[in-house]
């Protein structure tokens, strides 16, 4: 990012969230969505209990969805 590759560094932080999410999944439930959408990751995890989600995803869903 500080060269100035910035579309590079969102594609990579995006990566990294999902892979973030998938991971916590997989630990609660051992089961995965077939998706990349990190805002049915965070439904998912909302539903199989996980803390914080709900508050989190109402205060950004802003820019989850952008």
């Amino acid at each position: 990012m500080q060269k100035g590759f910035y579309d590079v560094a969102a594609f990579n932080a995006e990566q990294a969230a999902q892979l973030y999410l998938k991971t916590t999944l997989l630990e609660l439930v051992w089961d995965l969505p077939r998706t990349h959408s990190i805002i049915l990751l965070l439904n998912e995890l909302k539903r199989v209990g996980g803390k914080d989600v709900e508050g989190f995803v109402k205060e950004n869903r802003r820019s989850l969805t952008s």
